[in-house]
């Protein structure tokens, strides 16, 4: 079973897809509606996703969740509905999700349910999703013990920042917070929104930064495998990719005793305790 959200036929068109393998697609096709027009199946899918991550579905369904559910237009379909529901049933605990819970933890919900969207200024902040960088930014930072998520994740990012440079797999973490690598997945996937893997790498580029401003006498190599990274072409590939020039380039531009430096774009602004890595308002 193959599946595609781009029209095929004008992708073989225009050379950009192979003609032959379209062929051996095209055996058997039907159109799946976009969740956005169905509607009528978003509530059973809210519920069955909700109890597959472990919560009950009666407790976290609220009045002002489905009335949010019902008005967004899901740009990402069921993907994306598995994704925002997983992050505020795991964000509220055992309690319901309740309207401001949508505003903090699902923005994108929340400004398009008339009876969930805040219209004062002094919510501005809570609506505000917390980017990769800052995820990053705060498991570097010793002091955050991350209170307010569930102890099973705090405790796999409590480990990350302190040991991001040595070999971590999702069981390692699963076993320090005292869960399954499936739960551990979806905990990652659902609250900070990225796998645990691409949050390490974006931790470990953060602390490449800082070496390459503290240590300017240090061998690239040498820097790449203090903060974790084994292969030094593939930290130099990642490093180009997420800040846009080589370690030695940044390091270049960069002088000892600077106010900050330029962290990797896959985040919004954020500010370490430290205050000497700063990461740039850029896309994701």
């Amino acid at each position: 079973i193959a599946s595609a959200t781009l029209e095929l036929p004008q992708l073989v068109g225009d050379g950009r897809f192979s003609r032959e393998l379209a062929r051996e697609f095209s055996v058997l096709e039907t159109r799946m509606p976009a969740l956005r027009e169905r509607s009528g199946d978003i509530p059973a899918l809210a519920r069955g996703t909700i109890a597959r991550l472990g919560f009950d579905a009666d407790t976290k369904l609220s009045a002002e969740l489905m009335a949010a559910c019902l008005a967004y237009r899901w740009p990402e379909n069921l993907a994306e509905l598995e994704r925002l529901l997983g992050r505020l049933a795991t964000m509220t605990g055992t309690e319901p999700v309740q309207a401001n819970d949508i505003r903090r933890y699902a923005p994108e919900m929340a400004c398009e349910a008339p009876g969930v969207r805040s219209s004062g200024a002094a919510d501005s902040h809570a609506l505000e999703p917390a980017p990769l960088g800052r995820w990053a930014l705060r498991t570097l930072d010793p002091e955050d013990d991350f209170a307010e998520l569930e102890p099973s994740l705090a405790k796999a990012l409590r480990h990350l920042g302190a040991c991001f440079a040595e070999p971590i797999d999702l069981a390692d973490l699963a076993a320090i917070g005292g869960t399954t690598p499936l739960r551990m997945s979806a905990l990652f996937r659902t609250v900070v929104g990225v796998s645990f893997k691409r949050l390490l790498r974006q931790i470990r580029i953060l602390a490449a930064c800082e070496r390459l401003v503290q240590q300017p006498a240090a061998s690239i190599t040498e820097l790449a495998f203090q903060v974790g990274f084994g292969d030094l072409s593939y930290f130099e590939r990642s490093f180009r990719s997420a800040i846009g020039e080589s370690p030695r380039q940044f390091r270049r531009r960069r002088r000892v005793g600077e106010g900050s430096v330029l962290a990797p774009h896959l985040s919004d602004s954020a500010k370490t305790t430290s205050g000497s890595v700063r990461v740039a308002a850029e896309a994701d």
